[in-house]
């Protein structure tokens, strides 16, 4: 059992077997059949899309043609109005679209200010509109700090933040400078959340933090006035911090004890960086900062479908994030009803009673890709409907409602808008299936969670106990097999096999069992025994020689 100890130090004190089964991953991802292209006759083509894409997830490309037709990006935000005005301008207001995400960032005026007006008009006469903030590592410069801060101010006191918050919050990683909508636009719109993504230590971005803590500075006192007593004001939604010498804010939980007191002075006075007070004495500060969970776009557009609300949600870090009694609009009877995820196969249909979401220690879910980039083109393969920009911008409907057609046939359907060609933006990130633009990670990630479709891992007891008992077995195997040939046609099916199981189980029960580990354990197990054999074989042989 030397073999299998050595691996699980290796899983216990490395990240070595952890990325072998992200690589592992990665492959399942490339093996998945989500969309099938089958040829039918000459430039005739049959697309056989998989029951987990959801048929409610629109995308909206600013795409080539769209830039044929209304020039160089940025567009002027009056072009933005006529997109909007054209979901809205229907005569059946009851088939409207659930809810509409612009992809694109409004933190700047417009460079014409009658601009904004046309387009906040359009926002509020929608009404459905969902904007995003961005989340950064550091903070800000203190004058756009102190403004950004007073935006999202105006996004929580209209829209709310996360509140219902359980877990252990000390280790979440924190951003420290935000940038949000207009103060107009934080007012105008009905929801928002922010497009934040991190990415993995191999730069790919397999995962999306649904539940993001922007931690804003709200005092900083002198370590020689700071004191045990109290929450600073915080309610227990906060935290201190300090920047050591690397110019990281090092995080101290609340409330404070005589013990982690000390520690803290300890640590700050070693490793901290002073700053010139108000009389130019180099001073060493403690910032006091209020944590704000703020909600991924993705998860704000699924509570939008759902009819739920950020009050309705409930986080546990490292377990899950619960979303009770999901509901979905019926256009055809304009009522909401209970969601219900389609058919798949022989089954039948699934009212869901609630979605929970699995999350890691950081808020963090695994996105589910469903297929390679979609195209534009109306040739080309689309993982997710993808309609033109231009086609709905260039209707430019007026507010005559004796012009307006009767529906878009949008009805409850979610419209994600944004970039969709090369070099508009800096929009385009590398993915387990190659790159893919912003809009479409949403995308993923939104069907993720609309359809339950969530990548759940076997637990670490699992792992070890199955990698325990494959190393125990092969070693015995391998040791009492007459025929080293056989054992290695048998090593050899065990190492095809499991590696089909485990894919099997990806793609049907969204299930992921390592297997580079165990595999790897049990290929180093079998070469050791057969080195062994072969050692031992060779001494009775010179034993044998040497008594005749």
């Amino acid at each position: 059992m030397l073999i299998f100890g050595v691996f699980l130090l290796l899983g216990v004190f490395t990240n070595i077997p952890a990325n072998l089964e992200t690589a592992v991953m990665d492959l399942h991802f490339n093996l998945k059949q989500s969309l099938v292209r089958e040829s039918r006759q000459k430039d005739v083509f049959h697309e056989q899309r998989s029951r987990k894409i959801s048929r409610d997830i629109v995308l909206v490309a600013i795409d080539n043609r769209s830039l044929n037709s209304f020039g160089r990006w940025p567009f002027p935000r009056s072009t933005h109005a006529d997109l909007l005005n054209t979901f809205t301008r229907i005569e059946d207001q009851s088939d409207r679209e659930s809810v509409i995400l612009l992809d694109i960032l409004f933190n700047d005026v417009a460079d014409r200010a009658f601009e904004d007006v046309i387009f906040l008009d359009s926002i509020r006469e929608n009404g459905r509109v969902a904007l995003q903030a961005q989340l950064f590592g550091t903070s800000l410069s203190s004058d756009r700090e102190d403004a950004f801060n007073r935006r999202l101010h105006t996004l929580i006191e209209n829209w709310g933040e996360l509140k219902n918050i359980r877990g252990d919050t000390l280790g979440v990683g924190r951003y420290y400078g935000i940038e949000s909508p207009l103060i107009p636009y934080g007012k105008a719109i009905s929801a928002y959340g922010h497009a934040s993504y991190r990415e993995d230590p191999d730069k790919i971005f397999r995962r999306q933090q649904l539940v993001s803590c922007y931690s804003e500075k709200v005092d900083e006192i002198p370590i020689g006035e700071l004191a045990i007593e109290g929450d600073f004001g915080l309610s227990s939604r906060g935290h201190l911090g300090w920047v050591n010498t690397d110019g990281e804010i090092e995080a101290v939980q609340l409330p404070l004890t005589p013990e982690s007191f000390a520690d803290l002075q300890r640590r700050i006075i070693r490793d901290g960086v002073p700053r010139r007070g108000e009389d130019d004495t180099p001073m060493l500060y403690v910032s006091v900062y209020r944590d704000h969970y703020i909600p991924a776009i993705t998860l704000t557009l699924a509570l939008q479908y759902f009819n739920r609300t950020l009050d309705d949600v409930e986080v546990e870090f490292g377990s899950h994030i619960r979303i009770p009694s999901p509901m979905k609009w019926n256009p055809d009877s304009s009522v909401w009803e209970p969601y219900t995820l389609p058919a798949s196969g022989r089954g039948s249909a699934e009212v869901l009673d609630e979605i929970r979401i699995p999350i890691d220690d950081d808020g963090n879910m695994l996105i589910n890709y469903m297929g390679r980039r979609s195209s534009a083109d109306r040739g080309g393969i689309q993982t997710y409907t993808v309609r033109s920009y231009a086609a709905y911008a260039e209707a430019r409907r007026n507010a005559d409602p004796s012009s307006w057609p009767k529906t878009n046939n949008l009805g409850g359907k979610i419209i994600m808008a944004g970039a969709f060609t090369y070099g508009m933006a800096d929009d385009e990130k590398p993915t387990p299936l190659g790159l893919m633009f912003g809009v479409e990670m949403h995308a993923n990630a939104l069907n993720t969670i609309i359809m339950d479709n969530f990548i759940r891992r076997s637990p670490e007891w699992v792992n070890y106990l199955t990698m325990g008992i494959l190393v125990l077995l092969i070693a015995l195997l391998t040791a009492r097999m007459r025929s080293l040939g056989w054992a290695v046609v048998i090593l050899t099916v065990f190492v095809a096999g499991s590696f089909l199981g485990v894919t099997l189980l990806f793609e049907y029960r969204n299930l992921m069992i390592d297997w580079a580990a165990p595999v790897l354990a049990v290929l180093v197990t079998f070469i050791v025994v057969v080195i062994y054999r072969v050692l031992t074989a060779e001494r009775d042989k010179k034993q044998i020689k040497n008594v005749f």
